[in-house]
């Protein structure tokens, strides 16, 4: 067929045989049709398939597609890394944004040593953006050649930036224990005091201050240092502050349809992921199965089907039954 006589059909057959109007996109014998139609009509044809010629918008979004497919992308020639360095040192080279482009393109094709220079070159001359983004990459390899530009990059950011927070994570976990000391609290403000705890915890001198740090953060910081807890008295922890948090969510606004028996009971609730982490840790093996026992009689309850309920589910159970108190109880609950 002839190129007119072929789009005067296809339109014939857009437009008659086409009984809902996401046909085009949506059925797949007609789309499958159309495609194979589209594919090979030459440039010209495809761009008569357009919206003044009275063409449906899925018909053109369709020609657009095969027309742009066509073009031949260019290819972007690779510069040698010495002089993508020095249009990247040279502020007024105009050809920074080139250098710092391919250095982010091509970066894991260099060895660690060219690497290593790319980093260094971004920090020294760099934006804040792309010393972030050597930062990220630092981390993967780092070396103690990058501290003073992670430290000047850091505590010069303003604490309301975007990426302060994520900045903050790197810092913590690369640099050196005496950085993170100093920096105690403005790291603590960012990331949470006990994280800090984690990292320097054991170093000779520093004093973890436990008042600072809820039940759980107390219990997750002690199971990553390795230091020894009483089993009996912190599972009686356990239930204590269940009773006294279990209306406070880790994640407001989930299960508001309601909770069922393939839903997070212990889980939705703040903290607990660090005390059941935690326990395991510690090896208190009997505290989880009861643990567990403890979630399948409440979830079972015949009115926990909300946040709100279960709470209240929670704090019923445990004052019940003493858990609080003693632990031995829980054979009688566990009986119910």
């Amino acid at each position: 067929m002839e190129t007119k006589e072929l789009l005067s059909s296809l339109y014939e057959l857009v437009e008659n045989t086409i009984i809902y109007p996401d046909a085009v996109n949506d059925d797949t014998d007609v789309r499958t049709i159309i495609n194979s139609l589209l594919r090979h009509l030459p440039d010209e044809a495809l761009k008569e398939i357009n919206w003044t010629n009275g063409w449906s918008s899925q018909m053109c979004v369709k020609s657009r597609g095969f027309l742009k497919s066509r073009i031949t992308k260019k290819v972007q020639e690779n510069y040698p890394l010495e002089t993508l360095t020095q249009w990247y040192a040279q502020e007024g080279s105009g050809k920074r944004s080139l250098a710092m482009s391919q250095f982010r393109r091509r970066f894991d094709c260099f060895c660690p040593d060219e690497q290593k220079g790319i980093l260094l070159t971004v920090f020294e001359y760099g934006s804040f953006t792309d010393s972030f983004w050597a930062s990220k990459k630092a981390k993967m390899q780092w070396r103690q050649e990058y501290e003073e530009y992670l430290a000047n990059l850091w505590t010069e950011t303003d604490i309301k930036n975007r990426h302060m927070h994520e900045l903050s994570k790197i810092v913590l976990e690369c640099m050196p224990d005496e950085f993170i000391i100093q920096h105690k609290w403005p790291l603590a403000k960012e990331l949470g005091y006990h994280n800090v705890c984690i990292k320097v915890g054991k170093y000779p001198g520093f004093q973890i201050e436990w008042d600072r740090m809820s039940f759980p953060e107390q219990l997750y910081v002690k199971a990553k240092l390795d230091i020894d807890v009483d089993h009996y008295e912190t599972e009686l922890q356990i239930y204590r502050y269940l009773y006294e948090n279990a209306h406070i969510r880790r994640m407001p606004g989930r299960y508001d349809r309601g909770i069922g028996h393939d839903d997070p009971l212990l889980f939705n609730i703040y903290g607990m992921e660090h005390i059941i982490w935690a326990i395991g840790k510690f090896g208190m093996h009997e505290a989880l199965f009861r643990l567990y026992d403890f979630t399948y009689i409440v979830k079972n309850e015949p009115l926990c089907h909300s946040f709100e309920n279960m709470a209240r589910i929670i704090k019923e159970k445990i004052a019940q039954y003493g858990l609080q108190e003693n632990i031995l109880n829980f054979e009688e609950l566990n009986e119910k």
